[in-house]
């Protein structure tokens, strides 16, 4: 019988592979893989999806990084699939407001280019400057834009993706009102890689505001702030993002301590001048409200919150309605940062178990987005699988036959 072939020789012979002495920068929760590889194509990451079937490797998929602490101890990690060797826009007409570009381009990037134009892709995840468009579709990763645009499905218009046979697929299209088959992006987004591998993607794009402002308004309770929040809701105005901070969140921006609503507003000059006279209206019971100087940094420091200061970050959902309730029944003492509206907090502790029970009360979700590998032993960071599991298995099974693709990392250990 043949000696088992070492990962880093098999994928050096299609692509550039990490050296040796880098290899423990691509560990996920302490587990090492062999081999990191670098494919400069969609051909090439078959090539080595080909040799993990053959050889039975565990592969894990990875575009800049920045969302490894999400998901499932691995079962097993034989090779890294970094993507960001493939980083081109492909196609770019600003007139059909519509994208095509590889999976390893950083999205700071992106934006830079259709920025030029006029033009952005309207999501706003962590650390933009590492995250790749593939890492955010597989991590479905958004910020505060998603209450005016949506997340990244809502966006995506096309795909194209390495199957765990090798296969390269398609699903959708490069156009706005594409209408034709299944739409296998929404499949692909938030799988986690567990399904195949991103190698390109198309989005629609949106034109960037012409002047964009944001007030920020400090409350002495939570209840004024949320009915606030709330109110600015039922107006109508055309925001772009609302934010409520807990005092400890608002004291980590250098902010006033208290709880804080921010306001994300962009149009035409005059309109933008409105919605601030408006918004300071509606928050009629702050003890104070004001137009920030430099809103687009604080955005920025507020996308980024937490990341890589705090172990433990914990995505909470439940419906804008019982949002109230959830803030209401947190340790205040904890950061806090809610996109209010859209029923989506994050919170910075380090306790989500005793969390995760009362969420489940109020009929929401609790996903452990990053944490210590010795929290990850006792819990499924995804929380109780629910009743679409047996559904969610058999899907597994049909595209990945031998769990070669981010085994054990998404829910319930699939």
């Amino acid at each position: 019988m043949a000696l088992k072939a070492h990962p880093a020789e098999l994928a050096g012979t299609i692509c550039r592979t990490a050296p040796e002495q880098q290899i423990g920068s691509y560990a996920v929760d302490g587990l090492t893989p062999a081999a990191a590889a670098f494919p400069e194509s969609p051909e090439q990451v078959a090539e080595i999806v080909r040799l993990a079937g053959e050889h039975k490797w565990a592969l894990i998929p990875r575009g800049g990084g920045t969302q490894m602490a999400l998901g499932n101890m691995p079962r097993a990690a034989d090779v890294a699939v970094c993507t960001t060797a493939m980083n081109r826009v492909l196609e770019y007409e600003p007139a059909d407001l519509v994208v095509t570009v590889q999976a390893g381009i950083r999205l700071a990037e992106l934006q830079h280019t259709l920025a030029e134009h006029g033009q952005f892709l309207a999501l706003d995840p962590p650390l933009p400057e590492r995250a790749t468009i593939g890492g955010i579709i597989a991590a479905n990763s958004s910020g505060p834009l998603r209450l005016r645009y949506g997340t990244c499905r809502d966006m995506l218009l096309g795909i194209k993706v390495v199957n765990a046979d090798g296969n390269i697929t398609k699903g959708g299209g490069k156009v706005v009102k594409n209408v034709t088959g299944y739409d296998m992006g929404k499949l692909y987004t938030g799988s986690l890689g567990t399904l195949g591998i991103i190698v390109e993607a198309s989005f629609k794009v949106a034109a960037l505001p012409p002047v964009e402002s944001t007030v920020l308004a400090r409350f002495d309770s939570l209840d004024a702030a949320y009915t606030s929040g709330r109110a600015i809701y039922k107006s109508a105005l055309p925001i772009l993002a609302c934010e409520l901070l807990s005092p400890a969140a608002a004291r980590a921006l250098d902010l006033e301590p208290g709880w804080t609503i921010a306001v994300w507003l962009g149009a035409g000059p005059a309109a933008v001048q409105r919605q601030e006279r408006d918004v300071i209206a509606t928050c009629g019971t702050a003890t104070s409200a004001h137009v920030l100087d430099e809103p687009r940094g604080f955005w920025r420091a507020l996308e980024d919150f937490g990341r890589g200061q705090f172990e433990t970050i914990a995505k909470i959902s439940v419906l804008p309605s019982r949002v109230g309730e959830l803030l209401a029944r947190l340790p205040d003492g904890d950061p806090i940062v809610s996109h209010v509206l859209s029923g989506v907090t994050y919170l910075f502790s380090g306790h989500p178990e005793a969390t995760a029970a009362m969420v489940r009360e109020l009929g929401g979700y609790l996903v452990v987005e990053a944490c210590p590998p010795e929290l990850k032993r006792r819990l499924d960071v995804w929380g109780p699988p629910g009743p679409d599991f047996r559904l969610m298995r058999r899907v597994k099974r049909e595209f990945d036959p031998d769990g070669i693709l981010n085994p054990g990392r998404y829910v319930g250990g699939l």
